[in-house]
């Protein structure tokens, strides 16, 4: 995967991105700060077709970029940049 965040296609990239900024290491981390089974959290970071991947919704994009620091519509549909519309939205 691309360290470079203009390169990230897919939503499962651009999350995996987005909480390996954030500090998050593991998706293990990640959904224990979440409040959320590591499984689950792990689905939305599988590639789209993969077995128990999870496709990003609009609601989870909001909670993952509220928690990693970006912009959800950045993470959800790469518009704009990571650090435009800021996860307070």
């Amino acid at each position: 995967m691309s360290t470079d965040w203009t390169q990230l296609e897919d939503p499962h990239e651009r999350l995996r991105w987005a909480r390996k900024q954030a500090g998050f290491d593991t998706a293990k981390s990640a959904a224990e700060s979440l409040g959320m089974q590591e499984n689950t959290y792990s689905a939305y970071e599988r590639e789209a077709g993969k077995s128990k991947s999870t496709a990003l919704d609009h609601q989870r994009a909001i909670q993952f970029a509220r928690k990693f620091r970006v912009s959800w519509t950045w993470l959800l549909v790469r518009e704009g940049t990571p650090f435009s519309q800021p996860f307070t939205e």
